[in-house]
């Protein structure tokens, strides 16, 4: 089934190597974006401001990660896509999205729920980063945005 619908839809062995490629470069982007993330939210959680609010010390935690993650896809993962000032609208979008996103998860999980606040980092992180990969790669970076 797999290998018919391959083969009506033309699709060659480097345009799936190509998107293997992407997803690769999209993990690990993603996971030095968590290493980041984690970083601040420890720096920031357990040294600088112990006393401060967890999710608003996360919200800043994932805001700086998410400047280093668009500069890494656009110059890095998807620089052989085309690229313009609506893509740019649309990464924020989403990544405005993912941040909201993950914010919530951490109030619900942590405040909430009373979950461990790295547990719930990480496990956001994994969940917002599956959501993204897909949408950035059927919304922001969908060859049909090539143009323009």
């Amino acid at each position: 089934m797999i290998r018919r619908f391959l083969k009506e839809k033309n699709v060659t062995w480097e345009f799936l190597w190509s998107e293997v490629w992407n997803l690769f470069k999209f993990g690990v982007v993603g996971g030095t974006s968590l290493g980041i993330n984690a970083g601040v939210y420890a720096l920031l959680s357990r040294v600088l401001w112990t006393e401060g609010n967890r999710t608003f010390e996360s919200v800043i935690a994932v805001t700086i990660s998410a400047v280093y993650n668009f500069t890494m896809h656009r110059t890095w993962t998807f620089k052989a896509r085309g690229f313009n000032a609506r893509m740019v609208a649309r990464y924020i979008g989403v990544v405005v999205a993912g941040s909201a996103l993950t914010g919530t998860l951490f109030y619900i999980g942590h405040e909430v729920l009373k979950i461990y606040d790295f547990i719930v980092l990480v496990g956001s992180a994994f969940l917002v980063a599956g959501v993204s990969y897909f949408t950035h790669r059927l919304y922001t970076f969908h060859p049909r945005h090539d143009a323009a």
